[in-house]
């Protein structure tokens, strides 16, 4: 359960690392805020799994949501990084090119907006998919074992309104009428 909410922690922590570099990285007016929003808001519910994973044995229904949320956790953060990577890809493709052909760093496109080297961005996407790629292969082979749950207590039988039938105190033979 430890190596589990650990693994966590320390996904949470490489998650935020990516995220802040990828912010520092960016050249001046590049909008890179939000490789430090979204990887700090994911560190943030990783933590929470991680708090509340061990919990399983005590408040089980909040222990199994910790555990199966930390497992799904790299999977839409990577998936969802995986999607953008191609936009990203496209981006940079497109601004390598016209590098090549101006030999100037800050392109000015059609209008007056300066185009900048999205590479940062590529970077840090991609190591964001491949960060969360490993941190679910390991967060399967650390899953912890869920303990059974607790046997529900078997309710006593009900006792009924009416009153017990009387005994029968007839006696075979003796006394009777019927001789």
């Amino acid at each position: 359960m430890i190596r589990f909410s650990i693994t966590l922690l320390a996904y949470g922590a490489a998650l935020v690392f990516v995220g802040f570099l990828t912010y520092f990285v960016a050249p001046p007016g590049a909008n890179a805020a939000t490789a430090a929003i979204v990887s700090s808001v994911g560190a943030v519910l990783l933590m929470l799994c991680a708090i509340c994973a061990p919990l399983v044995r005590e408040r089980r229904k909040l222990g199994l949501i910790a555990i199966y949320g930390g497992m799904a956790l790299p999977i839409i953060l990577g998936m969802g990084s995986l999607m953008r990577l191609s936009g990203s890809l496209k981006k940079t493709q497109e601004f390598n090119a016209e590098f090549e052909q101006s030999g100037s760093i800050a392109l000015v496109a059609s209008g007056a907006e300066k185009r900048h080297n999205t590479a940062y961005q590529t970077v840090g996407i991609g190591a964001t998919v491949v960060l969360s790629a490993f941190a679910f292969v390991v967060l399967v082979m650390h899953r912890p074992k869920i303990p059974a749950a607790k046997p529900k207590p078997v309710p006593a039988p009900a006792k009924s309104a009416e009153p017990p039938p009387l005994p029968d105190h007839s006696t075979s033979g003796a006394g009777s009428d019927d001789d």
